[in-house]
């Protein structure tokens, strides 16, 4: 009875993430055409070929050629879109349904994280995380490699991940004089820092506590606690959103819109997404409601910054890589 409740709670969130994020992606994807048709009859593309590959062009216009660290002055500017986008007409529907998918999860939150707890003793998965530290300054853990499946998927989610990912990206367009790839990483900086900040600044709105350290059914909510009290007592007050969801939906989306021709982005980055939520249901980090907000910050987040930054590339664009 406990693995067929698993299994069907677990297919109905996927069901309601699905339906949100595909109610989310039909309008940003019917203004973005309408804003790069706009462009294409202001001025006439340039096209940038790569030194490395003559088969890489990108036609932009000249004005709107990245400049260096332009990821860094958009952040405010993203920030303000990301705020009043939710509430624009045409993004309603996207609202409500991540709303209605809360709420809904909010009722499912206690029975689902015994469910998960459960299932994973079962199989003999691990319920903690433990991780070995090799280096470390006072309290913080400078590195740290992970002990077992769930420390490693929890450690997937976090901000470093992306960084590294974004570093190795930049460092491998640099060598292979590869612009896109040197913009992918400014975009996946871009995404992180403003959703990032997005993300705790509604924690610490919201103040919900952790389900480890709840002290009633599905978790005491404290609104803006003092900056002092967060610090001192982090988990009581930083479950909702999920930082960690939110990061990896940022960076799959980002993936994805910069490389279209790759497939596999979407597949492997939900299916991750989807253990690595698990995971921490399973260690009490999260409940499952803290979810669809922290997707849906992710994924906006991560749209606002492509095509704000990819506005000027015309529809003709050819794309072809090593990466």
């Amino acid at each position: 009875m406990r693995t067929k409740f698993f299994v069907k709670a677990s297919l109905t969130i996927l069901m309601v993430f699905t339906y949100t994020f595909l109610l989310a992606q039909i309008p940003q994807e019917a203004d973005s055409s309408k804003e790069l048709s706009k462009e294409q009859k202001k001025l006439p593309p340039v096209n940038l070929q790569n030194e490395s590959d003559s088969n890489q062009v990108i036609d932009v216009k000249k004005d709107c050629i990245p400049k260096k660290f332009f990821y860094i002055k958009n952040i405010p500017g993203d920030m303000v879109q990301l705020a009043k986008a939710p509430f624009q007409k045409k993004n309603l529907k996207g609202l409500v349904a991540t709303a209605a998918a809360t709420g809904l999860l909010l009722f499912v939150d206690e029975p689902f994280t015994k469910g998960v707890r459960q299932f994973s003793r079962a199989i003999g998965v691990s319920t903690e995380t433990s991780y070995y530290i090799p280096l470390k300054l006072g309290g913080t853990k400078l590195l740290k490699f992970p002990r077992n499946p769930t420390s490693f998927l929890y450690q997937l989610g976090e901000g470093a991940t992306t960084m590294v990912l974004a570093g190795g990206i930049y460092i491998f367009g640099e060598i292979k004089n590869d612009k896109r790839a040197i913009y992918t990483a400014g975009d996946l900086t871009e995404t992180f820092i403003s959703m990032g900040i997005a993300t705790q600044i509604v924690k610490r709105i919201t103040g919900r506590e952790s389900p480890y350290q709840a002290t009633q059914k599905g978790g005491r909510w404290s609104p803006l606690p003092s900056f002092s009290e967060y610090q001192k007592h982090t988990s009581h007050y930083d479950a909702f959103p999920s930082g960690h969801l939110a990061t990896i939906m940022g960076t799959v989306t980002t993936l994805a819109l910069d490389y279209p021709e790759k497939r596999w982005i979407k597949p492997v980055g939900y299916t991750v997404m989807g253990l690595v939520g698990l995971a921490m249901v399973n260690t009490e980090v999260h409940w499952v409601s803290d979810y669809p907000l922290a997707l849906a910050m992710g994924y906006l987040s991560a749209k606002i910054t492509h095509f704000k930054n990819h506005k000027c590339e015309t529809k003709s664009h050819k794309l072809t890589d090593n990466f």
